[in-house]
């Protein structure tokens, strides 16, 4: 992801800080709108949502470890929005990603919901909700390089609007700077059979792959933390 300083634009329609709100790059074509679930019919009004795009729905689920995200394409978003409210339970927030100029066809939508799904797969951050993976779809060279420009300016807007849905998880190399400011620490914990390191992000503690735990739970574990062991297990 380019990491170059940028401006965002995040407009509130409705005057509401958690209602409706469009995100754009004022210098980039791909714009984003939010749509809470429970502001769905007053997004209606809004005519970038009646064209051509790739659209995410976000939810939570009590029983996995991961928040989950559903990509799609649709020729007509706000009604393709519609049908997923009366036949998916588990979302409460949807992200459509449209261009300012109309410049999308089907042919774009489907590659940016094909190229999508992959890199949630791959970046694994959501639990993809997504029954079916599609086909690569053919597009010209020209196009995919247009479109990797648009993947790229809707992945910083959907993680802005608070979804890191492509922002990979890398080991950092711990800092050896004595100015550090603590972001970077490297948490570890190593007892008997325990080896486990970590960090914190802005979005919450990693544990790394490849940790290990202990595969007994001692009497002073704390049934909160051990519920989530039993899910983290299971997964």
């Amino acid at each position: 992801m380019d990491t170059h300083p940028k401006t965002i634009q995040i407009f509130l329609p409705h005057g509401e800080p958690r209602g409706i709100r469009i995100a754009e790059i004022t210098t980039r074509v791909a714009r984003a709108i939010l749509i809470p679930r429970a502001r769905l019919t007053k997004a209606v009004e809004r005519q970038e949502l009646q064209g051509v795009g790739v659209y995410f729905l976000f939810g939570e689920s009590e029983d996995d470890a991961k928040s989950i995200v559903y990509v799609g394409e649709a020729e007509n978003c706000y009604h393709r929005l519609g049908q997923h409210n009366r036949s998916k339970d588990f979302w409460n927030t949807a992200i459509v990603i449209t261009s300012k100029t109309s410049g999308f066809t089907k042919a774009h939508a489907k590659y940016l919901e094909w190229y999508c799904l992959n890199k949630a797969k791959e970046v694994g951050r959501f639990e993809i909700e997504n029954s079916m993976m599609p086909n690569e779809p053919h597009v010209t060279e020209t196009m995919q390089a247009d479109l990797m420009d648009s993947f790229e300016t809707l992945s910083i807007l959907v993680s802005t609007l608070g979804f890191p849905t492509f922002d990979p998880v890398r080991r950092i190399p711990v800092s050896t700077s004595s100015d550090s400011d603590g972001d970077d620490d490297l948490f570890f914990c190593t007892r008997n059979n325990v080896n486990a390191e970590g960090r914190l992000l802005d979005d919450g503690f990693v544990v790394y792959e490849g940790s290990r735990l202990s595969p007994d739970v001692t009497g002073a574990g704390v049934t909160h933390v051990n519920s989530i062991r039993e899910k983290l297990l299971q997964k």
